[in-house]
């Protein structure tokens, strides 16, 4: 009634454990193929595996860097390092308006050659040299000064002109001292250049937040709330790594270096526009369209 079974083959009248154990004779052969083709090509399997890896490696690599907003289009990606700090907020004045004593830094209160050295200190490198490796590419924007020795680009640091705002905004709170035989119309124009400091800092610190949490406090010189300023750890860039970075790329801007391509020397007594927005003399330009180069 049923054909003629080879034998190593099952009927259909075979037992349970007849076709577990052929089945555990398929799968064993199943395995040994595998192994066997595993063994003939697993230098081609490793070598594939590696390739893939360094692939995905240098795939995140390059997103990482193209994408983190802290070196987002900056030449100084291999300078930037970061530590855990805490912001010194020592008062610069005493209750009764007198200078601190105690403040351990020259960066705010009365005029003073202490005051004057640290800002010079802090600004000396905002001059630099940028090429075009600096750079990335070569700018295609003609309008950009270029030094006269074909050296690199005349440019500074976004953080240069941050410090230069804040130093501005300092000064005008000394007015007396710093401009008091300014002319009505410098005056005019020294407002101008304040309100775009304010403006300009504005945008600065909501494109570079700092969210470190500031926590209130009960103290018992106040009934109110009080912010302890000073309390948290911050994320910030190591600045002598920065400052040395520009260091090496800082020139002194002079007649010799650039040129105007219209006015040729832009230091010249006949000449009354100013260059840059770290001119030396505290002098600044505003466009026709009230763009300040301050």
């Amino acid at each position: 009634m049923y054909a003629r079974v080879e034998t190593g083959s099952l009927s259909p009248t075979s037992t349970q454990d007849e076709m577990k154990e052929h089945s555990f004779s398929e799968d064993g052969i199943s395995e040994q193929i595998r192994r066997s083709w595993l063994r003939r090509h697993w230098i081609s399997i490793g070598v594939h595996s590696l390739l893939i890896v360094a692939n995905v490696v240098i795939y995140i690599a390059a997103i990482s860097r193209t994408w983190d907003p802290s070196h987002a289009f900056t030449p100084l990606y291999d300078a930037i390092e970061y530590e855990r700090r805490s912001f010194e907020a020592v008062s610069i004045r005493l209750y009764n308006g007198s200078m601190n004593a105690n403040k351990p830094t020259d960066f705010a209160g009365d005029p003073r050659p202490a005051l004057e050295a640290a800002w010079k200190q802090l600004t000396k490198n905002q001059n630099i040299r940028l090429t075009d490796e600096d750079l990335a590419q070569a700018d295609e924007d003609d309008s950009v000064v270029q030094l006269t020795d074909g050296s690199g680009s005349y440019g500074t640091l976004t953080v240069f002109h941050g410090l230069h705002c804040i130093e501005r905004i300092h000064r005008y709170i000394h007015f007396d001292h710093y401009y008091a035989s300014f002319s009505d119309e410098e005056k005019v124009l020294l407002e101008w250049h304040l309100e775009h400091c304010l403006d300009w800092l504005r945008q600065y610190l909501t494109c570079n937040p700092d969210t470190t949490p500031i926590m209130m406090h009960w103290i018992a010189e106040s009934t109110l709330p009080v912010a302890k300023v000073d309390g948290g750890k911050h994320s910030c860039a190591k600045w002598e790594r920065i400052d040395e970075w520009a260091g090496n790329r800082t020139f002194v801007p002079s007649s010799e270096n650039i040129k105007h391509p219209i006015y040729g020397d832009p230091y010249s007594k006949d000449a009354n526009l100013a260059v840059g927005i770290i001119n030396t003399k505290g002098q600044h330009y505003v466009s026709s369209n009230g763009t300040v180069y301050a």
